[in-house]
């Protein structure tokens, strides 16, 4: 049985979450090589809690009108947020997508940040989750992490779990990122949201970017995160469902993986997004909605040789 992590007394919770496969994944494998952090990944128990509030807000068959229905609301929703807290400090073990490496611990490895890793927090269809959890985890700071979204959009194609329209997916890139600005301005002033370019943490940019998630999260200065940094430097792992080929993990090939249409597509799109993050987009907006353009039309059609033979049925039965 493995030992419960010890707490530290100033320790506080932590989210990471971004768009889907723009290296949460990665990330957060890179956090939990600090013997002073405990990240799950996908745990999800914020999802749950907020399907409950959501559910649990208005009278129901599940809990029908009646005069204590409110406060019995209003207390079980307390009791499920304390809860999750005491899950991670008295359940969880820091087992989780942790690299061995034979040597002890280069700094105390007392846990002072705690949490969970998963991007459909930041996902508007789980409606504030993440202003949920900022209301309601008290201290909890979030890392966001982004990414070119061309090189998602890339990676979404390649994942039978995603549609395979370019309009669409674009679209996953887009919500997420609008949330977590969303998210950002509520929080503005307070501290509580570290900002992370996947571009630059896979490459010696990521060093210094470990040591400033050091601060932002109160943890001694440790050697491990390094040392993985610098071990995938050297040779890339794929993680989480890699859509990405091994030979060109870790380098921006959506050009290699997109057409150019599609290319245009997600730049007419994502365009201001693209621009506030510092991602440069390679064509010029008219060219780019030409091609966003033409992508609806193949979508369309498309769409229309799907329905055909089903159309001639019911055209037949008449």
């Amino acid at each position: 049985m493995t030992d419960k992590p010890r707490f530290h007394e100033d320790a506080r919770p932590v989210v990471v979450t971004g768009a889907p496969r723009s290296g949460t994944t990665f990330l957060t494998v890179a956090m939990n090589q600090h013997p002073q952090i405990l990240l799950t990944n996908e745990l999800r128990p914020w999802v749950f809690v907020n399907h409950v509030r959501l559910k649990s807000r208005h009278p129901s068959e599940l809990l029908p009108e009646h005069p204590q229905r409110e406060t019995f609301q209003r207390a079980m929703m307390g009791e499920l947020y304390r809860f999750v807290d005491r899950f991670y400090r008295t359940r969880v073990p820091r087992t989780e997508m942790i690299v061995a490496t034979g040597k002890p611990p280069s700094v105390d490895p007392q846990i002072r940040a705690y949490g969970d890793k998963n991007p459909s927090y930041a996902d508007p269809k789980e409606t504030w989750c993440t202003g949920m959890i900022a209301k309601h985890w008290p201290g909890v700071r979030f890392v966001h992490i982004h990414r070119d979204p061309r090189s998602c959009a890339a990676s979404y194609k390649s994942v039978p779990v995603y549609s395979d329209e370019i309009a669409k997916v674009t679209q996953i890139w887009k919500r997420h990122i609008e949330s977590m600005n969303k998210l950002g301005r509520s929080l503005a002033g307070q501290d509580r949201v570290m900002t992370i370019r996947y571009e630059d943490l896979v490459t010696e940019r990521g060093l210094d970017i470990m040591r400033e998630l050091e601060g932002f999260l109160g943890l001694d200065p440790a050697d491990e995160p390094a040392d993985f940094l610098k071990s995938e430097m050297t040779r890339r792992t794929p993680y989480r469902s890699p859509a990405t080929p091994d030979a060109l993990l870790g380098q921006t090939s959506f050009d290699q993986r997109l057409t150019p249409d599609e290319i245009g597509c997600v730049e007419h799109e994502c365009r201001s997004l693209m621009e506030t993050l510092g991602y440069e987009p390679g064509l010029d907006p008219d060219t780019a909605a030409t091609s966003a353009r033409a992508i609806k039309k193949k979508s369309r059609a498309r769409k229309a040789a799907k329905s055909a033979p089903a159309k001639a049925k019911r055209a037949a039965r008449k």
